[in-house]
């Protein structure tokens, strides 16, 4: 959780913790801090992001449709496929973060081109360095390419082919909810709020901040986000685990993500739940993170 403002870490948790008193049961991997030090796709997530520089290009606008039907895209060969069935053919911009269409994001990707969403989730902050100083802090991975194709461009669109940090990725959802400016994290407490960096249009963020409010609180939102009293906005993630030593992905291995901000109307925090491999009742990260996000 960070304050979006003051750009302060509030809170960083990891499970299974460990009693550093007792050293007699004690596992190494629970005592990494998988915040800073694991990266992971961070799959639909990173939508609202590429959203943003489809906004920003003046191209598109929240109102206009994109067809998805059949609901499968083949570039290459390579088909693209949404997980669930969307509203009807065709869907608007919003309406693609509601439905979390991979058809309908992949097909404003390839309009834009994959430059112009790379520049933008390099300015807000993927595949740098937070400036923490944590002890083993990963910094991800960010591929660029001299000529984007359109495979390449489409799965980075929607969240596959780079890799980040739980850190980054609630740092670059601080941004969308700052109203496009950058503000420098820190562990610890400061008394005045650090100058920030205008990294995104305002007007494309609050813009985003409504849409997300939308993915939320829409009929075929991700209603288990919602968090009483408050309007709250959202994206969440489902990523497939990459396999370890080779290419490709494990069988029946996910992470599930929520990411958000709150209120809605005046963000102030900043909140990004990941699951490693849920196994109780489903995957999906409206099922497994959105509760957490909003019980937090």
């Amino acid at each position: 959780i960070m304050d979006v403002e003051a750009g302060g870490v509030l809170a960083v948790v990891n499970q299974p913790t460990y009693d550093p008193n007792s050293r007699s049961n004690l596992n190494p991997a629970a005592m990494r801090n998988r915040a800073l030090v694991d990266v992971f796709e961070p799959g639909s997530t990173v939508k609202p992001l590429s959203m943003s520089a489809a906004l920003q290009s003046g191209r598109w606008k929240p109102a206009d449709t994109v067809d998805v039907w059949p609901g499968s895209l083949q570039i290459g060969r390579y088909t693209i496929k949404d997980v669930s069935r969307t509203e009807g053919r065709t869907l608007d911009l919003t309406g693609i973060l509601i439905n979390s269409s991979n058809v309908g994001m992949s097909k404003v990707a390839c309009d834009i081109g994959g430059e112009t969403i790379f520049t933008l989730m390099q300015q807000v902050g993927f595949g740098r360095d937070t400036g923490l100083g944590f002890p083993g802090e990963q910094v991800g991975n960010l591929p660029n390419h001299r000529k984007w194709a359109q495979a390449e461009t489409a799965t980075l669109s929607y969240g596959y082919g780079l890799s980040v940090t739980a850190m980054q990725l609630v740092h670059a959802y601080g941004v969308l909810a700052n109203n496009g400016r950058s503000v420098p994290l820190t562990m610890t407490r400061i008394d005045k709020a650090p100058a920030s960096e205008q990294v995104m249009s305002e007007a494309v963020a609050k813009t985003m901040q409504g849409m997300l409010q939308q993915v939320i609180e829409a009929p075929r939102g991700v209603f288990r986000a919602q968090v009483p009293g408050y309007h709250a906005s959202g994206k969440s993630g489902t990523a497939r685990k990459a396999t370890v030593g080779t290419k490709g992905y494990t069988a029946n291995a996910y992470r599930s993500m929520f990411a958000g901000f709150a209120p809605s109307s005046n963000p102030r925090y900043a909140m990004i739940v990941v699951v490693d491999e849920p196994s109780k009742a489903g995957y999906f990260g409206g099922l497994v993170s959105a509760p957490v996000f909003s019980r937090v």
